[in-house]
């Protein structure tokens, strides 16, 4: 396993759906190289790429030009994986349980990206900042699972 002081890498991504693909790709180079195991990285994917999407979709609301940043850190306590929208609505809302019952009967089958990392993940903070920027930290613990 690499030394786990001070890695940090910052990954900027077009807001076109697709570019998911590429930080999924990274979290699992990363992910692996620091001893998850495969089901765990399997997790931090999925969890990874439905915050992209919710950046990508209504933080940057399409536009290409502006990029999501996602940022991966390597700390004493785990993988800290920051996904980071421009800020042209408030693109993460609160972290709340869908109606499972009401999304199965429903036609709209979307909405389930947050609920998904949250249970994903082992810790999940949003930000929202001033000029409607939203940050969502996930924290994943290593030799851990939820």
């Amino acid at each position: 396993m690499a030394s786990e002081n001070g890695i940090q890498i910052e990954l900027k991504i077009p807001s076109e759906f697709g570019y998911e693909k590429v930080a999924m790709s990274t979290v699992a180079a990363i992910a692996s190289e620091f001893g998850f195991d495969f089901e765990k990285v399997q997790d931090i994917k999925t969890a990874v790429s439905e915050a992209c999407i919710n950046a990508i979709e209504h933080g940057n609301k399409l536009q290409v030009d502006k990029n999501v940043v996602v940022t991966f850190k390597v700390s004493q306590e785990g993988l800290i994986i920051d996904v980071i929208d421009e800020g042209m609505s408030k693109g993460f809302q609160l972290l709340k349980t869908p109606d499972i019952e009401e999304k199965i009967s429903s036609e709209k089958k979307r909405g389930w990206g947050l609920f998904l990392i949250k249970n994903l993940v082992d810790d999940v903070e949003l930000l929202n900042d001033d000029n409607n920027a939203s940050m969502l930290r996930m924290l994943i613990h290593f030799g851990q699972k939820k």
